[in-house]
């Protein structure tokens, strides 16, 4: 399964932003189906609220949950403490948690972002 950074569909729904092209491209290379982490749908669409608007952030929310191409990746309480033992053990501060949830989900999938630093951590897996 394919997992999206939170960057790639905030360009991909925000029309403006600099990388939107590259992200529509990013998401039509690739076949779904499309795991969407939940660390990454609340920050998605929070983002998209604060950059873009309402509207496009509630379309992104709403496309998530109406899109068979999609699958809302539920965290437990088992996940989250495997991404807070690797957040803690990472020493660096070039990721975030949501960043390190997709290291953790990149052991099962593969993971697509635009952020250096998030793809250099996962190119050493």
């Amino acid at each position: 399964m394919t997992v999206f950074d939170s960057n790639v569909w905030i360009a991909a729904f925000h029309e403006s932003d600099t990388l939107h092209c590259r992200a529509v491209e990013a998401l039509r290379e690739h076949k779904p189906p499309f795991g969407v982490p939940e660390y990454v749908l609340l920050e998605v669409a929070t983002i998209l609220a604060k950059k873009a608007g309402m509207v496009h952030a509630k379309r992104f929310v709403e496309m998530m949950f109406d899109n068979r191409d999609c699958t809302i990746l539920i965290t437990d309480e088992l996940f989250c403490r495997s991404v807070a033992r690797a957040y803690i053990k990472e020493g660096k501060a070039e990721l975030s948690f949501v960043d390190m949830s997709l290291v953790v989900l990149a052991a099962h999938h593969q993971v697509i972002t635009f952020d250096a630093h998030l793809a250099r951590r996962l190119r050493k897996l």
